[in-house]
């Protein structure tokens, strides 16, 4: 495996920050430039810079990841292996392992682990703030992403879409890693053991009505029946859940709490997502329903990882702490500035152990005494110890921010060393880009002159390097007196249409303008549209063929005619040719003669 970290965001390098979610990346993939290194081209877009698919994933993901350290707090590094299939299974799964605890072996602070329960490992090293790097590398959860086109030139967008994107795909996968994964099991492949042990979340299982039990109360027999009914299993929290359901659940709840996935698959087996997953009759947009919601709030899921552990027994609960700030207009050269940004506490509870990590490209563009008093710089990044978050409290941070000309990513990061979860890591990171003095305008190379046959389809794309700033507008100047529909993109600068039939030779004028910023370049191109036109030469043969015979000697005489037509030949000059011509003839009908008598024999 590889354990690395983009360049493209450079958040899951801070130093400071509590919980560390390690990326292990498939060495196969790098080795043949597929999956999260597809060296397919794409379009920059403002929200991701990638210029490539495996790029553009690598950057959602870990964009993800940092939104999950924000949410979490862990002393021992989450580590998770990633990689794309070709096998369909939907559009990704997550396998873990698990481990039963044992009291003679293992131990938490917080009394959370019980013996003979079955638990991930990643609860198990969280709770014993378990470091160390010598276990089983199959301890590892891995998720498998499938590879296949998708039909959003947004779906690798950072910012919220009409649709689900590849973003609420990784935090669906991530909120497995951090163990809302393992569950009492079913399935075909679930062994009677793990049928029949206790999990770290089975005890706030509930099966409705005609059971109305709690999972420990069931038999056997009832608990292999009601796995097999869509709407019979609920999960019970406290009165936090209760409250989210209040507000944000319409329909899949009642008063013992919020419908988990089950039923039977379309082959009759007992579904692998049982348990693990919302139940997609839950009436709200669930992260993790069986079909990913398109939200980036881990929803009722962060009040379950509460209970798994994550909250140590009560001591922490789910809040929404948030990091904004204020875009800067451009920023002139040599000019000192300062970025300015809020981190909010809305809730009804004080919040400790706060802090806010900025992360510069170079450790040079700050001032170590202009920061404020309770910020430090290690290497390039700038950590704001924040302590105590009042209710209601919010606190301005200015970081000042000095840099040569160019345009810099400044990746921002909010998080707990508290035992509090998070419910949307969303607005507790952003990253915007600083631009400093005006930046020259990139280079664009277009012809100034095309030619299309009438009828045929011209396609003119301009060349220049991939630019999320620059965009593009197509105009007719003159147009000849013809009408022809034109098809433009304005990112690529690409412009196609089907040239119109026209009676002579025709030119049209379009003007290009390129759009950089505050600034713009126009472009003139004129575009020839010729004519198709039969040739006398033609119309006469075409009118003089009757045969075989005949329409060789017409070949053979109307060509040197015309000629001579055109440059005024002489009479003598045509009946030369015209005896040539007869003896051609009579020679190639001796020769097909022979081939008929040839093919007779």
């Amino acid at each position: 495996m590889i354990k690395m970290f983009t360049t493209l965001l450079m958040g899951l390098s801070f130093a400071a920050s509590a919980t560390n979610v390690v990326i292990e990346y498939d060495d196969y993939e790098k080795s043949t430039k597929k999956g999260f290194f597809d060296k397919t081209e794409r379009f920059p877009t403002a929200d991701n810079p990638g210029i490539t698919v495996g790029e553009a994933r690598r950057f959602v993901l870990e964009y993800a990841a940092s939104m999950v350290e924000s949410q979490v707090h862990s002393e021992a590094d989450i580590f998770v292996s990633v990689k794309f299939s070709n096998v369909n299974f939907g559009s990704a799964a997550t396998t873990s392992s698990s481990y039963t605890h044992s009291e003679y072996s293992n131990y938490d602070e917080f009394g959370i682990l019980k013996d003979g329960v079955k638990y991930p490992y990643i609860i198990k090293r969280m709770l014993q703030n378990d470091s160390r790097k010598e276990y089983s590398a199959t301890e590892d959860p891995e998720i498998t992403f499938v590879d296949y086109p998708n039909n959003h030139s947004n779906y690798y967008s950072i910012e919220q879409q009409e649709f689900t994107r590849f973003l609420n795909l990784a935090l669906h996968e991530l909120v497995h890693v951090l163990g809302f994964s393992v569950s009492p099991c079913f399935a075909e492949y679930c062994t009677q053991q793990q049928s029949d042990t206790p999990t770290a979340n089975s005890s706030h299982i509930f099966a409705d009505s005609p059971y109305n039990k709690y999972w420990k109360e069931l038999t056997k027999s009832e608990r292999e029946e009601v796995v097999a009914f869509d709407n019979k299993i609920f999960y019970y929290g406290d009165d936090a859940l209760d409250n989210y359901i209040q507000y944000n659940v319409v329909g899949g709840h009642n008063e013992q709490g919020i419908m988990l996935h089950s039923g039977l698959t379309d082959s009759g087996s007992v579904s692998g997502q049982s348990f693990t997953h919302i139940s997609p009759f839950v009436e709200s947009t669930e992260l993790m329903k069986s079909r990913v919601g398109n939200t980036t709030s881990f929803g009722a899921a962060a009040y379950i990882l509460c209970d798994m552990g994550w909250c140590r027994d009560k001591r922490g609960w789910v809040t929404d702490f948030e990091l904004s700030h204020t875009p800067l207009d451009e920023i002139k050269l040599d000019e000192l500035v300062y970025l300015s940004y809020t981190l909010s506490n809305p809730s009804d509870k004080a919040l400790t152990g706060m802090f806010v990590d900025f992360e510069l490209t170079d450790p040079e563009h700050t001032y170590k005494t202009l920061l404020p008093e309770s910020c430090g710089i290690v290497e390039s990044v700038v950590t704001c110890e924040i302590g105590l978050l009042e209710p209601h409290q919010q606190v301005d941070l200015d970081i000042p921010f000095k840099a040569p000309l160019g345009t810099y990513s400044i990746f921002a990061k909010a998080y707990s060393k508290s035992y509090v979860v998070d419910i949307d890591g969303f607005n507790n990171v952003n990253q915007q880009q600083v631009q400093v003095g005006e930046l020259p305008f990139p280079d664009i190379t277009i012809a100034s002159s095309f030619s299309v046959n009438e009828g045929q389809a011209l396609f003119i794309i301009p060349e220049f390097d991939p630019n999320e700033s620059l965009s593009f507008d197509w105009a007719v100047i003159d147009d000849s007196g013809i009408n022809f529909e034109m098809n433009q993109n304005s990112d690529t600068g690409e412009i196609s249409f089907t040239a119109p039939d026209v009676e002579q030779d025709t030119s049209i004028t379009l003007y290009l303008t390129a759009n950089y910023k505050n600034q713009q370049q126009a472009f003139e191109v004129e575009i020839t549209i010729i004519a198709e036109t039969e040739t006398e030469t033609e119309t006469e043969t075409e009118n003089n063929s009757t045969n075989d015979n005949n329409s060789s000697t017409n070949q053979e005489l109307t060509k040197p005619q015309n000629q001579a037509q055109k440059s005024g030949g002489s009479m003598s000059y045509i009946v030369f040719l015209f005896l040539v011509a007869t003896l051609v003839v009579r020679k190639k009908l001796e020769v097909k003669a022979g081939s008929f008598q040839h093919v007779d024999s």
